[in-house]
């Protein structure tokens, strides 16, 4: 037979191999090149073995197929059809030890899995979580909004949840549903931790206070500098390229203020600049009074040791990054119940290794930076008495 005869021969026969692919989390793509590597590892391959589409099937028959597995265990990407495949597949969740709650309106999913259930033991999580969301994670652009509390081996998620948006009424409907899953052993059995850090972003920020209005709120530092350093560079508030950097250090001598006192002064010098040669600007000293009124959320002066020297939220970035580029593989998943199973399983094994990594002393990292922070601090000790810091 010729190559365009044999391309031609019926492939249902490895149909069911292929579909083993696609359950093993492989792509159409993914999944045609390595069925080819397995021909080619047989003892009585032939090169004319790659023309047989009964054992090789063509690009566009594997295509067809995952279409079709995709729509038998992912449902369709609209709304209605995707709720319908997401409550039969509850069963699955739990008998995998996935806790997945979700409501339609406005609509949100939470996912709670073994790890995260167990961090919620860890005494960090009553003190404090850090939030942050990243969208347009799937073809209808949901997002997908991650708590982390730190720990010895660097942060791990208390919880994951997937809204449609990121306003106010989506926040809360996500806080709400990983309470509910967690009940009274939620935050190490508190219900809530002392401090959340987070983004400025006022939807986020408005549901955290209303869902934990005794917790308190902090901003990344990093954040806040970067948006002042934008407003900066922007060239309709008219700073000149030759002024903003140092208006840039007025600021931060405000942000790095060690007392509330220092703060003021250093807040009065950058709207009058006190000492310095250069002109003011209404729009600076408008927006700089702007966010003086928030001081309490960014200025290190008005933080305390209860925030454990946590002054930005890395360990949110590291964790989308790791979500992007581990779970994601930096393309946006099919539909919403892709994102649970991608949760439930691709990202917890990767916290699982991780985790076992660092127990088994595979990661010297996190060890190296507490030995480098140790020679930095003064360490005493006191001796101890049962109820006494």
């Amino acid at each position: 037979m010729t190559a365009e005869t044999l391309r031609f021969l019926p492939a249902e026969e490895c149909r069911e191999q292929f579909e083993n692919y696609f359950n093993d989390g492989m792509g159409p793509a993914e999944s045609a090149k390595y069925h080819k590597g397995v021909l080619e590892m047989n003892a009585d391959f032939q090169p004319s073995d790659l023309a047989n589409s009964r054992i090789n099937p063509t690009q566009r028959t594997i295509e067809y197929w995952h279409e079709k597995w995709r729509l038998i265990n992912l449902g369709p990407r609209n709304r209605h059809g995707m709720i319908e495949k997401l409550k039969e597949k509850m069963t699955t969740y739990r008998n995998c030890n996935v806790q997945v709650e979700f409501e339609e309106n406005p609509f949100a999913v939470a996912i709670v899995t073994p790890i995260m259930k167990r961090s919620h033991c860890l005494p960090t999580s009553k003190e404090i979580i850090f939030v942050d969301s990243t969208s347009s994670c799937d073809a209808e652009s949901h997002s997908v909004t991650f708590m982390l509390t730190p720990c010895a081996a660097g942060a791990v998620p208390v919880g994951i949840f997937i809204t449609k948006g990121q306003t106010e009424g989506s926040y809360k409907q996500g806080f709400r549903l990983i309470l509910n899953i967690l009940k009274e052993s939620a935050f190490c059995n508190e219900g809530g931790p002392a401090t959340f850090i987070t983004d400025d972003s006022d939807a986020e920020i408005s549901a955290l206070k209303k869902t934990w209005p005794q917790s308190q709120h902090f901003l990344c530092i990093f954040h806040v500098g970067q948006a002042v350093w934008r407003w900066l560079w922007d060239s309709k508030n008219g700073i000149p390229n030759n002024y903003r950097q140092q208006l840039m250090y007025h600021f931060q001598q405000i942000m790095y203020a060690e007392t509330p006192a220092c703060a003021e002064e250093a807040y009065l010098n950058a709207v009058g600049y006190v000492g310095s040669f250069i002109p003011t600007y209404p729009l600076w000293n408008e927006y700089l009074n702007k966010i003086w009124n928030r001081k309490e959320l960014w200025c290190l002066a008005f933080r305390d040791e209860t925030i454990r020297g946590h002054n930005t939220n890395n360990f949110s970035e590291v964790a989308i990054r790791i979500f992007k580029d581990e779970v994601l593989s930096r393309v946006k998943a099919y539909n919403v119940i892709t994102l649970i199973d991608f949760c439930a399983t691709t990202l917890e094994n990767y916290y699982s290794r991780r985790l076992q990594e660092f127990a088994n002393y595979r990661n010297a990292g996190p060890r190296l930076f507490l030995e480098k922070n140790e020679k930095k601090s003064n360490i005493f000790s006191k001796p101890y008495q049962a109820g006494a810091c």
